[in-house]
């Protein structure tokens, strides 16, 4: 969907529809959203990421499963039928391919803004609509105060933020929780399904949870058609994956 007045004027007949049926729906709570990454959900204090707040995913590097991890996660924020929406700043969407992650196409509600700044206005006035099941921006650079923008208006919606970008743009953060999955090299893990040809070693790291502690990295499977995939989970050791960094930074 193209132009900002038709952007707008959808999501207040979302907005306008939901206000009439509000009444006859239970008030809803914040709540958390499993990510489908068994792992990971062990990892968050209450088995997944909450709503009324922003997530970011970050990537070291191309393929990691960062946009696959956030359409996944919003299309179970949005089970109850409310639409995602999707900001996609770099035009390369390709939307059949969300069924894979359990997202219905008939849901998606996509946003190409021309210019950065549109795209996060447009993130925070989704993310204030209570019509709204969750949006997913990805966003080359995200600044401290577009952060808090966001965060804010999380809180004051109804839904889930995903944020995707990557880790060499990492900032200042006001997100509830930030995740970084990187390819991990080759070789490294063991493969015990047997699946080296088609699966690839992901390392997921929590970097904030704001109601815990992060915990150790550990590796998960992903698998170009099935998505991720289950796979012997491996916790990694933090000093080893501390030196990789320093040496490829």
């Amino acid at each position: 969907m193209t132009g900002t007045d038709e952007v707008v004027q959808q999501l207040r007949r979302m907005l306008e529809d939901y206000r009439r049926q509000r009444g006859r729906r239970p008030a809803r709570r914040a709540r958390a959203v499993r990510t489908g990454l068994d792992a990971l959900d062990r990892t968050l204090p209450h088995g997944g990421l909450p709503t009324r707040a922003v997530t970011e995913v970050l990537f070291g590097a191309p393929g990691a499963g960062a946009m696959s991890l956030a359409l996944g996660v919003a299309g179970r924020a949005a089970g109850d039928g409310r639409p995602v929406v999707v900001v996609d700043s770099e035009g390369d969407l390709y939307p059949p391919a969300v069924a894979r992650v359990g997202l219905s196409v008939e849901q998606l509600l996509v946003i190409r803004p021309k210019r950065a700044a549109d795209g996060v206005w447009a993130a925070d006035q989704s993310l204030r609509c209570p019509a709204v099941g969750a949006v997913v921006v990805r966003v080359g650079k995200l600044g401290p105060s577009q952060s808090r923008r966001l965060q804010l208006a999380a809180e004051s919606g109804d839904n889930l933020g995903l944020i995707v970008k990557p880790y060499s743009s990492r900032e200042r953060t006001f997100a509830a929780v930030q995740i970084v999955l990187e390819p991990e090299a080759a070789g490294e893990q063991a493969d015990p399904a047997g699946q080296a040809d088609r699966v690839c070693p992901v390392r997921v790291t929590v970097l904030k949870v704001r109601e815990g502690k992060p915990a150790a990295p550990f590796i998960v499977g992903l698998d170009d058609e099935a998505g991720f995939v289950s796979v012997q989970s491996m916790a990694v050791d933090r000093s080893s994956r501390a030196r990789r960094r320093r040496v490829g930074a």
